[in-house]
Parts: structure tokens; C-alpha cells; sequence
């Protein structure tokens, strides 16, 4: 039986990890014998892989264009989800807080109604 597939969405990841992001990390460590996941995240450093395998999640790396790049993020990270998505064909999306990746995630989720949405919350509010 094929395991069911999550994409997350993540403006930051290593090696910039904060709360967010390790929680996240160690969700996804303890589920990966039931879940398959991926997630896309922004290339902060033309030198970093486009995409690797890191703690049992394949990370995409996307790059944004001009000035500001990282604002636009959720616009090419819906892009390589599309394209991933013809692919993969996933069960679930999730978004890392309400900002970038939570933003990115629900772009995704409202162009496929039939994807369950998880969006993350981890602040120290």
C-alpha cells in the first residue's frame, strides 16, 4: 500500500531553523513510516542544492526573481508544487505559519479543493 503524501510548505529551512521549523522536522521523523513527505522552501543562497533529501524529507528549493525574491516566494512554491503535484499526487498539504508557507499552502489548497490543509502555528506569542 502506497503511503499517503504531504507537501509542506516553508519559507525557511536548514539551515536556518528555528521553533517552526524543528518541530516540524521532528513531526516528519516521527511519521515517515506512515507519510511520505516533501516540502518546498526558498533557496536563500544560489550555492544550496535544489533540492535533497534531509531527515527523511525531500526538500525543493525555489528561487525567487529580482528585488525582494523571498516576498514572492509563495508564487514559485506554488509553481513547483504544480508541477511536483502532476507527479506525486498529493493527499495532503501543509503550511508552516500564517505567513509565507501558510500563504503558499492555501494558494495550493484552493486549486485543489480535494487536498486536506494543515497549517502549523508555532510562536512564542
Amino acid at each position: 500500500m502506497n503511503k499517503p503524501k504531504i507537501l509542506i510548505f516553508s519559507l525557511a529551512w536548514k539551515p536556518f531553523l528555528g521553533g517552526a521549523e524543528i518541530a516540524v522536522q521532528e513531526i516528519a521523523r516521527r511519521l515517515q513510516n506512515d507519510f511520505d513527505f516533501e516540502l518546498i522552501t526558498y533557496k536563500f543562497d544560489s550555492s544550496w542544492p535544489s533540492q535533497e533529501g534531509l531527515d527523511g524529507i525531500k526538500v525543493h528549493r525555489v528561487r525567487g526573481k529580482g528585488f525582494g525574491g523571498k516576498y514572492f516566494y509563495y508564487r514559485r512554491a506554488v509553481q513547483k508544487a504544480e508541477e511536483l503535484h502532476r507527479q506525486h499526487n498529493y493527499n495532503y498539504v501543509w503550511g508552516l505559519l500564517g505567513s509565507h508557507g501558510g500563504l503558499a499552502a492555501w494558494k495550493f489548497k484552493r486549486l485543489h479543493p480535494e487536498i486536506k490543509y494543515l497549517l502549523t502555528e508555532q510562536t512564542g506569542d
